[in-house]
């Protein structure tokens, strides 16, 4: 069986994450006993195997000192330290964002209150019910065309908080292509 971690919760249904290190993360309710936990895995184990390679063979920096900026792979001169790569992310997804939002929103006649770069690991951005916008300092790895995807995608949220299918008919009017860009932001670049 592959390797797992739990992680209990409120919640009613059983679901499993590939992590990028291709570990599953399962997400389970309180009080289901790990057999029925294990049982929803071997069930799954060929599809979940199948993914986790996949997954693994697309995490692209192959050495210490190299790492992803707006998808391009740069080298540095030394081992590349978290925090260093960390603090270079926030500085150019700030700028980038300083930049690149007010264009959009101004395009597409969104207005938001405020925006801040976050350390989010599980989502690229976030959109508040007061239109404060978030986003992760993780986009700073990926290509220009999928953080402006993801900033079309939180600025769609000032108008539709969910993702009904009116969400979704706005996002492909302010993003054409947004299919394509929801398929690369699936490959790994940290």
């Amino acid at each position: 069986m592959i390797p797992y971690r739990i992680v209990r919760s409120r919640r009613r249904t059983l679901m499993a994450e590939l992590l990028p290190d291709g570990t599953a993360l399962v997400r389970a309710p309180a009080r289901l006993p790990e057999r029925e936990i294990e049982r929803f895995l071997r069930e799954r184990e060929t599809e979940i195997s199948r993914k986790s390679a996949a997954v693994c063979a697309r995490v692209a920096p192959r050495e210490e000192s190299e790492y992803y900026l707006f998808g391009e792979l740069r080298r540095h001169g030394e081992p590349v330290s978290p925090g260093w790569l960390m603090a270079l992310y926030r500085r150019e997804l700030a700028a980038f964002l300083a930049e690149e939002l007010p264009k959009l929103a101004g395009a597409h006649g969104f207005s938001y209150r405020s925006v801040k770069v976050t350390a989010a690991e599980k989502r690229f951005g976030s959109c508040s019910g007061e239109d404060r916008l978030a986003f992760s300092y993780r986009l700073a790895a990926y290509p220009a065309a999928c953080i402006r995807y993801v900033i079309c995608h939180e600025l769609c949220h000032t108008v539709e908080k969910n993702h009904s299918p009116r969400f979704w008919a706005l996002v492909e009017r302010v993003c054409p292509d947004y299919r394509e860009r929801k398929r690369e932001l699936a490959r790994i670049y940290l």
